[in-house]
């Protein structure tokens, strides 16, 4: 049977809203991938601040012994 034009219109309707629908879910999962690399890429970037951080308070040990630094301060005591 033939459709009448409101049911073709309809159904093209349908169509082209589906069809966005899996456009706009498809942009979706592309920015929920950049965003996964984005966050493995900070958290790299966090252990290596994490690391320097280490290797700074070392030196700082070993240039004025066993203490502890203020961050807000910038002062070492022992």
């Amino acid at each position: 049977m033939n459709l009448t034009k409101k049911e073709k219109d309809t159904a093209n309707l349908l169509k082209i809203k589906f069809s966005e629908v899996r456009s706009e879910i498809e942009n979706v999962q592309s920015e929920m991938e950049w965003l996964n690399t984005k966050a493995g890429s900070l958290i790299k970037e966090l252990e290596s601040l994490r690391e320097q951080e280490s290797n700074f308070i070392d030196s700082l040990q070993e240039k004025y012994g066993e203490g502890k630094l203020d961050p807000f301060k910038l002062i070492y005591t022992k």
